[in-house]
């Protein structure tokens, strides 16, 4: 039988401290993400390799990070993530500083978008990217409608068929 590990008492203080150090640390991993990003995305947009009719920028781009990701969350959790009883929430329910890093992460998002538009003058990247300069193929149409089902279905009928039927219907 297995039995559950109990963690200490711990007192707020040092809740405190652990929380603060795997914050500092997923704010590092989110930096060594956005690196991993700009290197897999932009670093390899001259390399005219082409796997199932789409750039390999396009590949580790988005796979490339999302896996990377996974990685860096299963090394985060498993290695240096503590488990501990929060108990009562300690923050205020309408703090500011809950938001501090989605503004942050949105402001990186806008100033990389600023950077490639400027990078991009005088090109028509709009029609470029919309349409994938009309090199992506039948392979990325299939997967791309896959995926747009599979979230419509997940994010809109999902939850409504959770209601009315429960969750076998997964």
């Amino acid at each position: 039988m297995l039995e559950k590990k109990i963690a200490p008492k711990i007192d707020d203080a040092q809740k405190f401290k652990i929380v603060r150090r795997e914050a500092i640390y997923t704010g590092i991993a989110l930096i060594a993400l956005i690196f991993f990003w700009l290197i897999a995305g932009f670093g390899t947009a001259s390399i005219d390799v082409k796997i199932f009719h789409l750039p390999l920028w396009a590949i580790l781009g988005t796979i490339g990070v999302w896996i990377f990701a996974i990685l860096i969350s299963f090394v985060l959790s498993k290695k240096l993530f503590k488990d501990m009883d929060l108990g009562a929430a300690t923050m205020n329910e309408g703090s500011f500083a809950a938001l501090v890093p989605l503004i942050i992460f949105m402001a990186v998002m806008v100033g990389i978008s600023f950077f490639v538009k400027h990078r991009q003058a005088g090109k028509n990247f709009l029609g470029s990217y919309f349409v994938g300069n009309r090199e992506l193929g039948g392979f990325v149409l299939a997967m791309t409608t896959v995926a747009t089902y599979s979230s419509v279905s997940s994010f809109v009928g999902g939850p409504g068929r959770a209601f009315t039927v429960g969750f076998g219907w997964i």
